[in-house]
């Protein structure tokens, strides 16, 4: 009794399993996406665990199941351009004579502080900064890589160059009249008098409507960029120039090494490098 017991619980499960299977490639004839056979997989998995029993979504047949639909569904995923170094010269080079009004200066410091420091944009909205000597440091709250929430110190140099990042932070400061403790980037009022800060911080759409305007007249093709390439703008660079791979890192705060190579995009040089190196 107890094998036919078995044996029928094992018929029931492949069952199981196989209607499974049918209900993924059902979800598979009407999904954009892999993520409702996903949802349905793990939803089926955690039920059967509360009760202490073994799971269909474990069978073979749903395995492969559930990664041709992956496979099908995928979608190729279009990463945003980087920012290079000339184009935001020719950003700080366009709005020389516009330097004077709050707005401008803001859109600048935004870009080149991301592009420098590597920042995300609630690393940008969120960051405490202080300024000394030459050096510019970023005190970085929150961050979705830091899973203690400790925080961290990103260090920015001063290039004495027209896109340097720590003399135009000065400049922004000076001319809104903040202090390092009040809120970086934040919404600005219209006056009589020019442009007057506000304690409401900038939203992300916000933001990347401040980006793309500034590079409006410089890039090409203005859809091909956002808000990120200017972190993987900067650690293309970084890259590119023989930063270590460990300050490199560092600097960037990636999780893994493949989130890091996603957002550097080698130069042309350094891919010819690895045939000239063959020595053919």
């Amino acid at each position: 009794m107890e094998v036919l017991g078995t044996r029928t619980w094992l018929d029931g499960f492949s069952r199981f399993s196989v209607s499974l299977c049918i209900y993924l490639r059902h979800l598979m004839t009407e999904a954009k996406t892999a993520s409702p056979q996903e949802s349905a997989v793990h939803s089926i998995a955690w039920f059967h665990q509360l009760g202490g029993e073994p799971s269909p979504s474990d069978h073979p047949l749903v395995k492969s199941t559930l990664a041709g639909a992956q496979r099908l569904l995928v979608h190729q995923t279009t990463k945003k351009e980087p920012i290079t170094v000339s184009q935001l010269e020719q950003l700080v080079a366009s709005k020389a004579e516009s330097m004077a009004f709050l707005c401008n200066i803001r859109s600048v410091v935004i870009c080149l502080l991301a592009f420098a420091a590597f920042l995300r944009f609630n690393e940008l909205v969120r960051s405490d900064v202080k300024i000394e000597n030459d050096m510019l440091k970023l005190f970085i709250q929150s961050s979705k890589t830091d899973q203690y929430r400790d925080g961290t110190w990103i260090v920015v140099a001063s290039s004495r160059k027209a896109t340097c990042p720590v003399a135009m932070m000065n400049r922004y400061l000076d001319r809104a009249g903040l202090s390092c403790d009040s809120p970086l980037f934040c919404q600005l009022s219209k006056t009589k008098c020019g442009y007057k800060p506000r304690s409401k911080g900038l939203s992300y759409s916000r933001l990347r409507e401040l980006v793309l305007e500034a590079f409006k007249d410089i890039f090409p093709d203005i859809s091909a960029i956002g808000t990120h390439s200017l972190r993987s703008g900067g650690a293309t660079a970084a890259a590119n120039a023989g930063v270590p791979d460990r300050l490199f890192k560092r600097h960037g705060r990636w999780a893994s090494e493949s989130a890091k190579d996603g957002d550097v995009q080698d130069s042309l040089s350094s891919r010819l490098s690895v045939s000239k190196a063959l020595g053919i």
